[in-house]
């Protein structure tokens, strides 16, 4: 299993939790998850870490739970803050060099097997 700690949405979800508590569901919103799973994989991550703990609201279906960060998880949330912020600065340029990596090579994959 993969550390967590390197998990992409890692420093994202240790800035959200350290700002406040939040459920599940608020996680989701704010952080703009494409896949609650891989949310619910990294948070179950996190807290078999010690990096977080889940707090359960009310234990009764559906259950109501909480995430917040750890003293562990506000240190290591300290040392992600300039990858999160220089990732911000930087989101559209990269996105952009991605498409045009990947524009060059499907152009490249094409020329190629047009030559065969």
């Amino acid at each position: 299993m993969a550390d967590p700690v390197f998990d992409k949405m890692c420093p994202r979800v240790l800035h959200e939790l350290g700002l406040k508590p939040r459920r599940f569901n608020a996680l989701v919103r704010v952080l703009n998850v494409r896949s609650p799973r891989m949310l619910s994989q990294l948070l179950k991550r996190l807290e078999r870490d010690g990096i977080i703990v889940r707090t359960v609201i009310r234990a009764e279906p559906p259950a109501n739970v909480a995430y917040s960060s750890t003293e562990l998880g506000r240190e290591l949330s300290a040392s992600t803050t300039g990858l999160l912020a220089f990732w911000r600065q930087h989101e559209s340029e990269i996105q952009e060099r991605r498409f045009t990596h990947q524009e060059a090579h499907r152009a490249e994959a094409a020329r190629q097997a047009d030559a065969v």
